[in-house]
């Protein structure tokens, strides 16, 4: 069985970078109740995927929101993060295997991009930018060919290091 924070913790990271499906919501909602954890909102918007009509994301959103406010949940509630903290939180889902480790990466790099190429968060936008290289021209930049034979393990070395850097200055 997993925790409610387990199953929420990769839509909630996409929420906090806006880039989710509301679709998504309806699947949290449906693995939150496969594992006992439910309440009458997250009953609803499960069942909203059923329903064609219900293809209004607000409306989806609306139950997800409700539904995790009566599980005491309040994501909304809090102040926003920086750049940073919301690395910390996409590599963490990615080092869980809550998401992939390529899409990640991808998180990463638009973060990157988003913080007008901070020179903390380029490793991320150069390491997306030479896999993209690599896969579709077989061409490196900085590293051997050798490096490149299995991405997910390539990616999460790189996201271990960051971390690693990231606890050591805020803890």
């Amino acid at each position: 069985m997993k925790t409610a924070n387990e199953i929420l913790a990769p839509i909630l990271g996409k929420i906090h970078l806006s880039v989710f499906d509301p679709k998504e919501l309806v699947s949290a909602a449906i693995e939150l109740i496969s594992n006992n954890i439910e309440n009458e909102s997250i009953l609803i918007l499960a069942g909203l995927d059923q329903n064609p009509k219900s293809e209004d994301g607000e409306l989806k959103f609306y139950y997800f929101d409700l539904g995790l406010k009566e599980l005491g949940i309040d994501y909304l509630d809090t102040k926003p993060i920086g750049y940073f903290e919301r690395a910390h939180y996409i590599i963490n889902a990615v080092l869980k295997d809550y998401i992939k480790p390529r899409s990640g990466l991808n998180l990463l790099a638009g973060l990157c991009r988003e913080s007008q190429y901070d020179e903390q968060l380029l490793p991320f936008f150069t390491l997306d930018d030479e896999i993209d290289l690599y896969i579709h021209e077989n061409q490196t930049l900085f590293r051997k060919h050798s490096e490149f034979k299995n991405l997910d393990d390539l990616i999460r070395s790189e996201l271990k290091k960051f971390q690693h850097k990231f606890e050591k200055n805020h803890t």
